[in-house]
């Protein structure tokens, strides 16, 4: 019996330290740190696009012409006439031809529409506007292409003016005869040519914004329809869209009608 209890303290000393251990609460030992974020305080991510300046290669690149629009619209903004005036007068100051930057024939020739040579000037019309329209050019042109003498100081409207005629993209046609003066003034110039009863009218503006120089091109009129005493009514119920059933109506360029410079640019 002796023996039996003997043998059974060393049971008793293990149960007793289970149940001491089983009461100890466990420690957990870490070196990590633990950051708790409040999501109601995060804001949220916005991507935004910011624009990419042009590089030195890309401004190489950059055609002369751009170069001066990108530089002439970042100066205006948006003050629009200022804009094209200034254009304007660069394409003014690039042109080698003195007599011509000075002479009414300056818009002519600041929209490419002429080439001096040393005894004349060569002037090339594209009329592609037809009529009563929305101004998109025509899918067909009237070129009118003549030659005036060139004088030292003046322009020279002769009496009689050698011309062509021709038209591309839609029934094609050409021909050449002469026009005959009807008038000329300090603000237009009067042709007509009889036989094939056209009658050519050139407007000249002496203001620096040249807006009011256009041409003229009817078909199918006498020389007694239009003259200076009436042709200025007649270009304001065009404006205007005004009569539209006569069938006096004038075809005009698209290069002449544009406000726009950008295009001359050389």
């Amino acid at each position: 019996m002796k023996k039996c209890k003997d043998s059974m303290k060393p049971l008793t000393i293990i149960l007793i330290i289970l149940l001491t251990s089983c009461q100890k609460k466990p420690q957990i030992t870490t070196n990590q740190t633990i950051t708790i974020i409040d999501n109601t305080k995060i804001s949220p991510v916005i991507s935004t696009e910011i624009p990419m300046q042009k590089t030195a290669q890309e401004l190489e690149k950059e055609s002369h012409s751009d170069s001066i629009i990108r530089v002439t619209k970042a100066k205006y903004g948006e003050d629009f006439d200022g804009y094209q005036r200034a254009l304007r007068q660069h394409i003014l100051n690039q042109k080698k031809d003195n007599y011509l930057k000075k002479s009414i024939l300056q818009e002519f020739y600041i929209r490419g529409m002429l080439i001096a040579t040393s005894d004349s000037i060569q002037i090339e019309l594209p009329f592609d506007l037809h009529g009563f329209d929305c101004g998109a050019p025509d899918g067909y042109t009237t070129w009118v292409r003549f030659s005036l003498p060139r004088k030292k100081e003046r322009v020279v409207f002769p009496k009689k003016l050698p011309f062509e005629e021709e038209q591309t993209g839609f029934e094609e046609y050409h021909f050449k005869d002469t026009y005959e003066l009807v008038e000329a003034t300090m603000k237009h110039v009067i042709y007509h040519c009889p036989k094939h009863k056209r009658t050519l009218v050139l407007f000249y503006d002496r203001r620096a914004s040249g807006f009011n120089t256009n041409a003229f091109y009817f078909v199918e009129v006498n020389r007694k329809q239009l003259n200076g005493r009436n042709i200025y009514r007649v270009v304001e119920e065009y404006n205007h869209r005004k009569n539209e059933n006569e069938q006096i109506f004038p075809y005009t360029c698209t290069k002449l009608n544009t406000t726009e410079y950008e295009s001359f640019i050389d």
